[in-house]
């Protein structure tokens, strides 16, 4: 299965919450639906919402990929402590 992540400043944290609130809603109007996860990528806090294709993916397999990615991109030394997902 393919989906796409967007993750997103929650609107209280963000520099503009104008801003953060209309691109979470651009993402909800285009099919993605909020998960329960969130996560702190080098001390900013994300929303994690997901847009399925060809249907749905549990919060914890999401999760886990996103935790997959994430150590492929971020060295280790960076990654421990500094990228961190909740909500599974």
């Amino acid at each position: 299965m393919v989906w796409y992540l967007y993750l997103s400043e929650p609107p209280a944290e963000a520099p503009d919450p104008s801003i953060a609130r209309r691109r979470i809603g651009f993402y909800l109007r285009a099919g993605a639906r909020a998960t329960a996860l969130e996560s702190r990528v080098f001390g900013t806090r994300y929303a994690v919402l997901a847009l399925p294709c060809g249907g749905t993916v549990p919060d914890a397999a999401l999760c886990k990929e996103l935790r997959t990615l994430y150590k492929v991109m971020v060295p280790h030394p960076y990654y421990r402590g500094q990228v961190i997902f909740y909500g599974s």
